[in-house]
């Protein structure tokens, strides 16, 4: 991006963009900690079941929880890097001011699912939180926020402008 001149506020798009952009590096960083975790804790269940013949039942919902996480932190990621899959068949026999209008009209639809998802789960997460878990005996509030915070991030995404899906030719479909 070029340097701005001194004293110039930057537009919104373009401080969106930036901070969408620098939520998705530390989302990384998050969902990489999550996968090592996620490992040491099965490996861990694992060998406590079959090497010590001690099973602990807080490793399988530990594990369960931080997939959930994962999940949605991926798919955050993957919508950061245009990497969802799209269906364009249609979209592509139209003339081209049809499909900028028809790419803006999803773009909105799709915001809108997802702050509906993020509002929706939020509440759900609130409602859930006077639930504990089996196991660790956790509240509830913390798997159900993956939820909230998976939509949240590809709302702030979406807002921030994302990369178009690759097209099926690029990837030798």
């Amino acid at each position: 991006m070029p340097r701005q001149a001194p004293g110039r506020v930057p537009p919104v798009r373009e401080v969106v963009e930036r901070l969408s952009e620098a939520v998705n590096r530390a989302v990384e960083v998050v969902a990489m900690a999550v996968v090592g975790v996620m490992v040491a804790v099965v490996a861990f269940g694992v060998a406590s079941r079959f090497f010590l013949r001690a099973p602990v039942a807080w490793s399988d919902e530990l594990s369960r929880y931080l997939f959930v996480w994962l999940s949605f932190l991926g798919a955050a990621v993957a919508l950061r890097r245009g990497m969802h899959v799209g269906v364009d068949v249609l979209a592509k026999r139209l003339p081209s001011p049809t499909q900028s209008w028809l790419r803006k009209v999803t773009t909105a639809m799709v915001l809108v699912f997802l702050l509906v998802v993020t509002v929706a789960g939020l509440q759900l997460a609130l409602f859930a939180s006077a639930q504990r878990s089996p196991a660790m005996r956790i509240s509830m509030l913390w798997p159900y926020l993956a939820v909230p915070v998976g939509a949240g991030l590809m709302a702030l995404y979406v807002l921030g402008g994302v990369p178009e899906v690759r097209r099926s030719e690029d990837d030798g479909l």
